[in-house]
């Protein structure tokens, strides 16, 4: 198992919003688009004006990514990966 640990911008995540909550459903990782298997857990970090919200996924590979999203940024990075 490799992990790599960093916040690299995500090429493509995609997500949907549902009643006013976000759930990832997609990522594009070297040049293919794996779907989320499962979000494991999610979570806000707060700070003053800038809230975050991660997300720990599972894809369909196998792999676990954790990313994020700032709050009205239309950016997403990858924090931390796990593959199996």
């Amino acid at each position: 198992m490799r992990k790599g640990s960093f916040r690299e911008m995500a090429p493509r995540m995609y997500a949907v919003l549902d009643s006013g909550r976000i759930l990832p459903v997609a990522v594009d990782w070297e040049r293919r688009r794996l779907r989320v298997a499962r979000v494991s857990s999610s979570w806000v970090e707060r700070s003053p004006g800038s809230d975050r919200h991660g997300f720990a996924l599972t894809l369909e590979s196998g792999d676990t990514f954790a990313v994020s999203c700032g709050v009205g940024e239309a950016t997403w990075s990858v924090d931390c990966i796990l593959m199996g």
